[in-house]
């Protein structure tokens, strides 16, 4: 089994799973495994299915079909992982004490990312990048954008204005 990276668009072997990549991405659909983890770094991974030591480095299959990558200690997720959704959403972020905490990025299947704090739901600065090179920043309160948000299409034209619930508020 190959244990270094692959450059993009090559078939690869899932270090995790086994199972032959072939459509050029970096994340197993087998297992979820991203293949642009640092193997040096992060040198040994549960196979899926195995039931983790109490501190270990696990692969662990949830309930909703999601695929989580990251090291439990005494049974409680902490530290880096990496959360892989069957419709190919992916989450990487930072576990304390079993829950998200910090700088979280969202990468949703049409290539969207968001990148952001996340402290008992999306509170604080972020940024999301569409595939087409458009993007917003601004500031979450529970989720939502509020405050001044600045939107640069992908022509590079910028759009700064108030947001709220309710949308933009005053003149472009």
């Amino acid at each position: 089994m190959n244990h270094q990276k692959s450059q993009a668009g090559q078939i690869w072997d899932c270090p995790i799973c086994g199972k032959k990549s072939e459509d050029g991405s970096s994340i197993c659909t087998g297992c979820g495994y991203d293949r642009s983890t640092d193997y040096e770094e992060f040198p040994t991974f549960a196979p899926v299915g195995m039931v983790p030591s109490r501190n270990s480095r696990c692969t662990e299959v949830n309930a909703d079909g999601s695929v989580t990558v990251g090291v439990k200690i005494n049974g409680i997720w902490q530290g880096f992982f990496q959360k892989t959704f069957p419709d190919g959403r992916c989450l990487r972020g930072t576990y304390v004490d079993g829950r998200i905490e910090g700088e979280l990025t969202d990468i949703e299947p049409d290539g969207t990312v968001t990148r952001g704090v996340f402290h008992n739901g999306w509170n604080g600065p972020f940024t999301q990048t569409y595939p087409e090179g458009a993007f917003f920043e601004g500031v979450l309160v529970n989720g939502e954008p509020e405050g001044l948000l600045r939107y640069v299409d992908e022509n590079g034209k910028v759009t700064q204005r108030q947001w709220n619930k309710a949308g933009w508020k005053g003149k472009k």
